[in-house]
């Protein structure tokens, strides 16, 4: 077998490939530092650091807020029962009725049984547990026989041993009308008023002269030998009686009100007998009062004057018509629970505040509207913190889900996507911290006025107490706030600093950070590749001056042989 021949006569030495003939190669050295850094680990941890980081300083500013908002709306509804207290007129008569209240006379209890919601009833099924919850029921319920039960309404609670209790009122309201003044020990009225009550100053009222005082107390007896002389009585069922009088000492009885339980210090808070289970569909509150208003659970400022057992008064006012079509509601309940008649006289309010210091009612009835729109305001900032908060949560699940993109334009989008989402933030969190310095503007002021109220002691003691406590309420917001204007500050900085990474060419096309730019980058592979070019260049022409150098020799040897 012939082998090839070389330019020089020679058998021809195939070589192996060597890589190094490519101008673009490069051996890999294992000790050798790459020119440029990908820093994947830094990037991700730079993008999930700023967005948990947005999160977990949005939800401390959420709960900031949520303490804010709960210390000033419990205190809120407390001012607004002054307003509701004051604004009824005075009770001068009594009378009981069957059916409708007569010719200018109204329902003296406006209180409700609150009805029951919609549920599942699946007592009779053949495929679950006989049972019944809220909300409708599902298909697999259906098909083993399980019913929807639809939600009842609320009904009227007026009618007290089978008689509504009816009142005439006539009048101002509470916070218009004027007030006895002390002088000297006696006890007067403006001109062209007469005083009504016993007592002293702070204890009576005056009226026109010519009208009938207002009711002063109520009670209610097993008999008319338990009523005090002097009360005009009225008969209700089963012997029970209802006495009523406008001479004793005490200011008038704004209103009634009937209930399970106590009457709870916080209004916005219902009871219910203590370890009492309620219906599974009842709409109704269970459990004793636990909000803590002044240092108490109880309103002290009502009077238990009567009770009644619940299947008694379900009947007298046409409940139980309703709750014996209800399935699975226990009716044994009713016969072991006693609902409580309570009275509430007007809160009590000194004439010296309505006079030499300039606190009168209806200025603090002026001060109930303050008080509402700074606890909206609250909860507004609230809302949008929660909003916020939500926000923030799926943009970093959106953000993380997508941190490595395999094509250019999803890349695209995905920094266009984040710098929507700094904007956006920014423009969040720069409203909440303009909310939040008006809301401490109005709760310095406000607090100012409520911490005054209390400290002139112008109403009883546990009123008094609501608006020492109110305004230590007041402070506390007003430092959440400051510390919510903090945390939001610091999610402003974070966003900035944020920003300017992404807008500042930290991140490449990929969406990945760089310890070095780009620009860097290019320049030291150019200059690799140049660097090789020559040197494979200069490899070349060595190597071909030396084939030259080779056949100048042959050539002369050859010559010399001839010779």
């Amino acid at each position: 077998m012939e082998q090839p021949l070389n330019q020089e006569g020679g058998v021809q030495q195939f070589q192996p490939y060597a890589p190094t003939a490519n101008p673009h190669y490069q051996e890999y050295d294992p000790n050798e530092k790459p020119l440029v850094q990908e820093d994947d680990g830094l990037s991700k941890k730079v993008q999930m650091g700023y967005h948990f980081g947005i999160v977990i300083l949005a939800l401390i500013n959420l709960i900031a807020m949520g303490i804010a908002y709960s210390a000033m709306s419990s205190y809120n509804n407390s001012l607004v029962d002054f307003e509701d207290n004051w604004s009824q007129l005075p009770i001068v008569d009594i009378q009981t009725a069957i059916n409708g209240c007569p010719g200018g006379y109204e329902d003296l209890i406006t209180d409700e049984w609150p009805g029951t919601s919609s549920g599942c009833d699946c007592s009779f099924s053949w495929g679950f547990h006989p049972s019944l919850q809220r909300g409708r029921c599902d298909y697999n319920e259906t098909r083993d026989g399980c019913v929807n039960i639809g939600s009842t309404s609320a009904m009227p609670l007026n009618k007290f041993y089978s008689y509504k209790l009816c009142a005439k009122k006539e009048g101002d309201p509470f916070y218009k009308s004027d007030r006895p003044t002390k002088n000297f020990g006696d006890v007067k009225c403006p001109k062209g008023y007469q005083i009504c009550g016993k007592g002293d100053a702070k204890d009576r009222s005056c009226v026109k002269e010519g009208s009938t005082c207002p009711v002063t107390d109520i009670v209610i007896s097993d008999s008319a030998s338990g009523v005090p002389e002097g009360y005009k009585i009225l008969q209700l069922d089963s012997g029970v009686v209802l006495g009523f009088t406008n001479q004793s000492e005490g200011l008038p009885i704004s209103r009634l009100k009937i209930t399970e339980g106590d009457v709870c210090a916080d209004p916005g808070e219902e009871s219910s007998s203590e370890g009492r289970y309620l219906y599974k569909l009842s709409r109704r509150s269970s459990g004793t009062c636990s909000n803590t208003i002044a240092g108490e659970k109880v309103d002290p400022r009502y009077d238990r004057i009567g009770t009644v057992r619940e299947d008694r008064l379900y009947e007298d006012n046409g409940v139980s018509y309703v709750t014996k079509n209800l399935p699975m509601y226990p009716h044994g309940d009713s016969e072991m629970y006693y609902w409580n008649l309570y009275t509430n006289p007007f809160y009590e309010w000194h004439p010296d505040c309505d006079g030499y210091y300039g606190l009168s009612r209806e200025y603090l009835i002026d001060q109930v509207e303050v008080s509402e729109n700074l606890s909206g305001s609250l909860s507004t900032v609230l809302f949008l913190t929660i909003f916020f908060f939500i926000v923030c949560s799926v943009l970093v699940c959106i953000s993380l889900c997508n941190r490595d993109p395999r094509s250019k334009s999803s890349a695209n989008w995905l920094k266009k996507f984040e710098a929507c989402s700094v904007i956006s933030k920014v423009l969040f969190i720069l409203i909440i911290i303009w909310l939040s310095f008006s809301n401490i503007s109005a709760i310095s002021s406000f607090s100012t006025t409520v911490n005054e109220i209390g400290r002139e002691d112008c109403s009883d003691d546990f009123s008094d107490q609501i608006f020492l406590s109110y305004g230590e309420a007041l402070s506390s917001s007003s430092g959440k706030n400051y510390f919510a204007i903090i945390m939001s500050i610091i999610i402003l900085i974070t966003c900035g600093v944020y920003a300017g990474m992404l807008f500042g060419g930290k991140f490449d096309n990929n969406y990945r950070f760089y310890g070095r730019s780009e620009k860097s980058h290019s320049s030291v592979e150019m200059s690799k590749v140049s660097s090789s070019s020559s040197s494979s260049s200069s490899s070349s022409s060595s190597s071909s001056s030396s084939k030259k150098s080779k056949k100048s020799n042959k050539s002369k040897r050859s010559k010399s042989y001839s010779d």
